[in-house]
Formats: structure tokens, C-alpha cells, sequence
């Protein structure tokens, strides 16, 4: 592992790759990518808003497919490139420049991540499949460890006239630079409900909550309320409001495609130390 050159909390207004580029080779513990999702579709924010004059182009073309990534794909990663040589005769004809674009970035994605890394990709079920293997041949598929499904569950105005199941949730990949070794996590948990706090209805002199079982021979036995831990977060999250609710909290600026801090602290707590290194 090498030490970062560049400074923690520093933000970068260019395209990644090149950022990335200039990043030295194993210094960064958490990656966390919010990419375009291939939606073929122009977002502008709303006039209005904070965010009014943003916008950005989730648009592929092979025209936009630079002859440097094929090659490189080629070279490097020849798995990699049968895989995506293969997408050409399936689906939509630029999906093929999509994942290229994309491929090339988590190749260095990959470069730039501690071995004790964790990488973290936000897609929905536009592109997820591809992407999953893309990763699989990046990252390596024992390196996968998860699917988290993030629950963003509006489905009012237009969106619940379509004639099918109406998409609640996007999809976060979590992998490992690697597995075999000491990677960072931390199981986080979330509050009691207030059902359950209700049948710990008893509180002692130290301010503990619990409730009182009797045994068979009539003795009483106290079953407390572990106070720091509640029921363990799965990898189905429902609690991180997605950015249509966020507004009510003041923390929506009408950003397309904007992501609550919620959900980008669980995976900064999760993966990280917290304490300020590199990220």
C-alpha cells in the first residue's frame, strides 16, 4: 500500500478517469460511485430549485467509445473484453460504449483501492446485470459480497400509472479489492421499534429497560433491553429516504438523481474507519 497524493476532502470537478489516473496505486479504503445508469435520457434540475441550471447527458453512443479503452480492456483484462465483445450482439446496440465507459473506470477503481478496500457501485436494473459481471471480471467473483437493495419507495404521480410493478428500489453492488484480507466492516444495527420497547416495560435504578419472565419453579428472571443494539441492518434498506422525500428534511436541492446523506453515511460507517483517511 502506498501513501495518497492528494489531500482528504478534496473535491474534484473533472472526469473521474483522469482523476483517477493520478491517483498512486493502493492508498484509498472506500469507494462509493453514483454513475450515470444508462437511462438514455437527458436530467435537468427543476427551475426553481437550487440545483436549476444543473443537468447531465446519460446518454451512449459508440461514437463516444474512445479506441484507448477498447484497447486497454484488450490488453489487460482479456476476460474482461470477451465478456464485453459478447454484449454487442445482445440488447440495445450502445450498451457495448456504456459498459466500456464504465469498464475502464473500475478497472481503476480497482487499481487505486487498498487491498483491504471495499468498493460500492449504485446502478438499478437498468445496466445491474451487466454490471455485475463486468465487476465479477474486475474485482473477481469471490470478491462479491453483496447486493443491497435500497429502498426508494414512491411510486405517486406518473410513475404509478405504468401497467406493471412499479420499480421501489435501486441496486448497490458491494465488493472487495480483496477478501482474503483484513477488510473493513462494521455491522451497524438499527433503533428497537416501539413495539418491541414496549414489552421491556420495566425500567431499574440504572435506567435500563426490561421485562420480567417467570421460571418454573415461580423464581423471576429479568430479560433486559440491550440499550447500543437493536435489530442488525440486512441488506435491504428501507430507512434512508430516497431524494423525493428528502425535501421535507431541507436537504434536497432538486440535484437529478441526488442521493440522501443517509445512505451514503451507513456505507462511509459500514467500510470505514471514519476518522478522516482517505476515502
Amino acid at each position: 500500500m502506498t501513501v495518497p497524493n492528494l489531500q482528504n476532502r478534496t473535491i474534484f470537478c473533472d472526469d473521474n478517469l483522469d482523476v483517477m489516473r493520478g491517483i498512486n496505486t493502493g492508498c484509498i479504503d472506500l469507494i462509493y460511485l453514483d454513475p450515470p445508469f444508462n437511462k438514455n435520457k437527458k436530467f435537468t434540475a427543476p427551475i426553481g430549485t437550487s440545483a436549476e441550471g444543473a443537468s447531465f447527458k446519460d446518454i451512449f453512443r459508440e461514437r463516444d467509445l474512445k479506441a484507448e479503452w477498447v484497447q486497454t480492456i484488450s490488453e489487460d483484462h482479456p476476460e474482461l473484453h470477451h465478456f464485453l465483445t459478447g454484449i454487442k450482439g445482445v440488447g440495445k446496440p450502445y450498451n457495448f460504449a456504456y459498459l466500456a465507459y464504465m469498464a475502464i473506470r473500475l478497472i481503476e477503481c480497482h487499481r487505486i483501492l487498498k487491498d483491504t478496500g471495499s468498493i460500492y457501485l449504485h446502478c438499478d436494473p437498468t445496466m445491474s446485470h451487466y454490471l455485475k459481471t463486468t465487476m465479477d471480471c474486475i474485482f473477481g467473483e469471490d470478491n462479491f459480497r453483496s447486493e443491497v437493495i435500497w429502498s426508494n419507495e414512491d411510486v405517486s404521480g406518473f410513475k404509478s400509472r405504468a401497467a406493471n410493478w412499479i420499480r421501489g428500489h435501486d441496486t448497490i453492488l458491494y465488493y472487495l479489492r480483496d477478501g482474503h484480507s483484513d477488510f473493513q466492516f462494521n455491522k451497524e444495527y438499527l433503533p428497537f421499534d416501539q413495539k418491541t420497547i414496549k414489552r421491556y416495560d420495566k425500567i431499574d435504578a440504572e435506567g435500563r429497560r426490561y421485562k420480567i419472565y417467570k421460571n418454573k419453579d415461580g423464581t423471576e428472571r429479568y430479560s433486559f433491553l440491550k440499550k447500543e443494539k437493536g435489530p442488525s441492518v440486512s441488506n435491504v434498506w428501507t430507512d434512508c429516504p430516497s431524494f423525493q422525500k428528502v425535501n421535507n428534511t431541507g436537504e434536497y436541492i432538486g440535484y437529478p438523481t441526488q442521493k440522501p446523506i443517509a445512505l451514503l453515511e451507513r456505507i462511509i460507517a459500514a467500510s470505514s474507519d471514519g476518522g478522516g483517511g482517505s476515502a
